[in-house]
């Protein structure tokens, strides 16, 4: 097996997936429906933070549910006064 081989396939199917991390991200932003000011690096931490945090609470739906909820609210764009 080839480790650098393996290694550089892992790191473009990283690129691949935040590219399409990014073009999803940047529709959802024109439509209004995520905040702006959120880059593909920061909703990549903020998934994986979620994830991370789901899986810390294991079988406690309404922890997971809350978690999902607050996650998804601090993306949305603030309202309009």
């Amino acid at each position: 097996m080839d480790l650098h081989a393996d290694e550089g396939a892992v790191a473009e199917a990283t690129r691949d997936l935040q590219q399409s991390i990014g073009e999803l991200l940047g529709r959802a932003q024109q439509a209004a429906r995520v905040r702006v000011d959120i880059d593909v690096r920061t909703l990549i931490a903020l998934i994986a933070g979620a994830a991370h945090a789901i899986g810390y609470v294991s079988q406690d739906s309404a922890v997971e549910s809350r978690v999902l909820a607050v996650t998804f609210d601090g993306l949305r764009p603030p309202l309009s006064p």
